[in-house]
Formats: structure tokens, C-alpha cells, sequence
């Protein structure tokens, strides 16, 4: 388990590890130490040129730099080399460099040069809190509490080495069906009761989907948790029949697991009662860490650049919007620049056998284009930043994101929720089918 250990971080983009410098710090140095320590093919501002497969000497080109395209990209790429607040210069060093992007920053910090990388961890210690609390509260109400308790250890084990919002969830869910089934322990013909309650399936079924969103790492730990927890039930049962053999009378459960209902009207109240206070625990949790990361941007106002943004940043779809308008504006009538042209025809002169020819040429904006403009990038001689944008995900909105923080997203937060309706979900289904059954 503590091999296959992860901790959370802010991702900012696919394929390249982020790493920023004071912007006082002399460039020409900081270049030079990515060099010698190994660092290839790293995309910063001073390296850059106009991505486009022209020489300098053609229209395309020396209108392409001029700014007075419509899109202009090429004056916004330059605010991806740059914190939001100019604070910083960004680099960003291909994942395969990233111990020689460490040892760089490493060097910088011992000169006394702010730098840092844009994956710092944050270890989310509420996610391993919260799972310990919930095994504390539920190990008080059971009626086995020292088996409870060592059931509890490896799912607690489970969220300190991967400590995620949605392996929380389903830890959670996992130790509370574990609660519901230790009603049921020693009585006879128990297993096949599990497999068949309801309330107990919707808890582990729950957690196993909860895990599967996590990934596939997660859900193969998992497996190896309850196998353990297993193994544990098994353990516990053989030592409580050998100590057992010490007495010359040992009191039998009478009925079986069949007669004994494992979700009572106490088991739901418990089990909502801690959701509840689970909610309020990570609601005041996110409120602090999101006045916390409010007051660390106002003090170090370093927001960095990142493919989770509000659109302040270009993307590649806007890359292929410049190249058209780069290509085709010294073909295009003044009177005709602010029209969307998507398809322009214009002569071009060769010299053949000895004479001037004229040769008509036509580029359309369609999906060739398209498609050719995000295939060039690779030929492009120089570490472009669209080779950087080329890997992320489609129509991605770039902007300014803090590195600190782990991603709560829509999703985490629609899961932690429906999570904690649970045990509530529980309840309802309990209370209607009791008075179902009052009502016969």
C-alpha cells in the first residue's frame, strides 16, 4: 500500500512540469543552469519565435509580428511566460526532466533567487481526519468495539496513503456498512444475509463505485483492503473459538442472522447523525482553505498559469484562428480585413524555363487547414509553446490558478454529496418500508 502512495497536487499542464523564477533573475542564467543540469527542449520566453514555418523576410511573417492581426495571439502568448501579476517568469520543462527541474530550483533557492515549481502538494490531512473521527464515533456505538476498531485500521490506512475527496467518500461508506454488518457477527447463515440486505449492499456498492471514479490504483488498493478485512474476520473468529475452548459452557446466539434485522431505527440515526457532522466538518474545512487561499493571493499575489482558467489565456483553437489570419492577411484587400473570409484565392510569380509565370493559389479555412496548422507545430525548429498547448485536452479555457490547492471540482463535489445522502437515502427507504409492513 504505501508503495502505490500518491498525494494530490495542482496539475497545471499535461506533459510539462511548471517552474517559475523571480522576475528580476538574469534569464541568461537561468538558462544556462537548466543546460547544465540536463534539462532539454524547455519552452520559456526567450527561445520563442513566430510559429509559423515562413522565414522572417515574408509578408506572412513580418505581419504576423506586427500586431495588428484581429485575434492577436501572438501578443497574448506572451502572458504564459509570466505570472498574473508579472512577479515571476514561468518555464515549463518536459515531465521527463523532472528531478533536473528539482535540482535547478534547488541551486536558485541556495543563491538566494525566489523559484519554485507549479505541482506543490498539499496534503489534504481533513480527508485522513475525517475517516479517523468517523471510525472513533462508530467503534463508541458498536457492539463488538475492539473488532470494529481493527476493521477500521486498514481503511484508515487507505486514506493516509491515498488521501482524496472521493477515496474519502468511499472509505466512509465502506466503515459504515462494516458497522451495519457487525450486528450480524457469529450468527448463523450471516453471510448470505449481507449479500442479500439491502441497506448493506447500497453502502459497499456505493463505496466500490466511488473507488472506480478514483481510478483504477484505487480500486485495486480497495480490493486489497476488504480482502484484508476479510482476512482480519477470519483471524478474529478462529482466536475468539480458542478462547472459547477454555469454558466448559459458551453462550450461542439463537436466532440467526436471517431473524435479526441488521438497519434498525438506532443503526440509521447513528449513521445520519454522522453524516451530518462529517458535512459540517468539511464544510468548514473548504470555507478555511478557500479564506486561506484567499489571503495567501492577496499577500503573494502569484497566480499562475494553468489550463483550468476563466479563458485569459489562448488556447490552440485561437492558434489556428492566428495562422489563417497570418497566412492569408497580405492576400486580403484592406476594405475586406474585418470580414471572416474562409476562403481566398491570389497569384503568386515563379520563375519557369527562363520566363514569369503567374500561378493562382487558393487556401480555404476548413478542416485540412485545421488539421495541418495543429501538425505543423511538431515540425516547428524551436521548443514552441504550442507544442505545450498541442497536449492539452480540446478547447481547454486557460487562465491564472494558486499551485497549492487539490482540485475540487464539480464532480468531487457532487460525489462527496450524494455520498453523504447515504445513510439519509437509508433512512427514507427504512421508514417507508416499515410503515409498509405496520400497514398489513
Amino acid at each position: 500500500m504505501y508503495v502505490l502512495r500518491s498525494l494530490p497536487s495542482a496539475k497545471m499542464w499535461n506533459g510539462y512540469t511548471m517552474m517559475y523564477v523571480d522576475a528580476a533573475a538574469e534569464s541568461s542564467f537561468v538558462i544556462q543552469l537548466l543546460e547544465k543540469n540536463g534539462c532539454k527542449d524547455f519552452i520559456c520566453l526567450e527561445n520563442q519565435k513566430v510559429p509559423l514555418a515562413f522565414s522572417k523576410q515574408t509578408p506572412e511573417a513580418a505581419l504576423a509580428t506586427s500586431g495588428i492581426e484581429k485575434s492577436e495571439y501572438y501578443q497574448k502568448r506572451k502572458n504564459f511566460f509570466y505570472d498574473k501579476n508579472k512577479q515571476v517568469k514561468v518555464i515549463y520543462v518536459p515531465e521527463r526532466f523532472k528531478k533536473n527541474t528539482l535540482q535547478v530550483i534547488s541551486i536558485l533557492s541556495k543563491q538566494g533567487i525566489n523559484s519554485g515549481w507549479g505541482e506543490n502538494v498539499s496534503y489534504p490531512f481533513i480527508a485522513v481526519l475525517v475517516c479517523i473521527i468517523l471510525a472513533v464515533i462508530l467503534t463508541f456505538f458498536s457492539e463488538k468495539k475492539v473488532l470494529y476498531a481493527v476493521l477500521s485500521v486498514f481503511p484508515i490506512l487507505f486514506s493516509i496513503v491515498l488521501p482524496f475527496y472521493r477515496v474519502l467518500a468511499g472509505n466512509c461508506l465502506f466503515i459504515s456498512g462494516i458497522f451495519i454488518c457487525e450486528k450480524l457477527w457469529k450468527r448463523e447463515k450471516a453471510f448470505s444475509v449481507i449479500l442479500k440486505n439491502v441497506y448493506i449492499n447500497i453502502f459497499f456498492l456505493s463505496a466500490f463505485f466511488m473507488m472506480l471514479l478514483s481510478g483504477l490504483k484505487c480500486l485495486l488498493l480497495f480490493f486489497c483492503v476488504v480482502l484484508s478485512d476479510l482476512s482480519i474476520m477470519s483471524l478474529y473468529s478462529s482466536l475468539e473459538k480458542r478462547l472459547d475452548q477454555r469454558f466448559s459452557f459458551v453462550p450461542i446466539k439463537i436466532r440467526s442472522a436471517k431473524f435479526v434485522p441488521a438497519f434498525t431505527e438506532r443503526i440509521s440515526f447513528q449513521l445520519l447523525s454522522c453524516s451530518c457532522a462529517i458535512a459540517a466538518i468539511l464544510l468548514v474545512a473548504f470555507l478555511y482553505s478557500a479564506f486561506s487561499l484567499g489571503q495567501a493571493t492577496k499577500s503573494s499575489n502569484l497566480q499562475l498559469p494553468s489550463q483550468n482558467g476563466n479563458g485569459q489565456l489562448p488556447n490552440i483553437k485561437d492558434f489556428v484562428e492566428w495562422k489563417w489570419e497570418a497566412t492569408t492577411f497580405p492576400y486580403i484587400s484592406l476594405n475586406e480585413k474585418n470580414s471572416s473570409t474562409k476562403q481566398i484565392s491570389f497569384s503568386q510569380f515563379k520563375m519557369e524555363d527562363g520566363l514569369i509565370k503567374e500561378e493562382v493559389k487558393s487556401i480555404a479555412f476548413n478542416q485540412n487547414f485545421i488539421e495541418e496548422s495543429i501538425n505543423d507545430i511538431d515540425d516547428l525548429n524551436f521548443p514552441a509553446i504550442e507544442k505545450m498547448l498541442k497536449l492539452q485536452k480540446k478547447d481547454f479555457s486557460g487562465g491564472y490558478a494558486s499551485s497549492t490547492s487539490q482540485n475540487l471540482t464539480i464532480l468531487t463535489i457532487i460525489i462527496i454529496l450524494l455520498s453523504l445522502q447515504i445513510p439519509l437515502i437509508c433512512r427514507l427507504v427504512y421508514k417507508i418500508r416499515i410503515k409498509g409492513f405496520k400497514k398489513r
